[in-house]
């Protein structure tokens, strides 16, 4: 599974792992896209 993200000046980090969504999203260096 791949989810989508982009980082907080909206470039795209995307695809990646949960995992590593995950992290970014904790650390508050990217925002989910729906």
């Amino acid at each position: 599974m791949l989810v989508y993200v982009l980082s907080k000046n909206g470039k795209p980090l995307m695809p990646t792992t949960p995992a590593n969504a995950r992290l970014l999203l904790k650390q508050g260096k990217a925002k989910a896209v729906q």
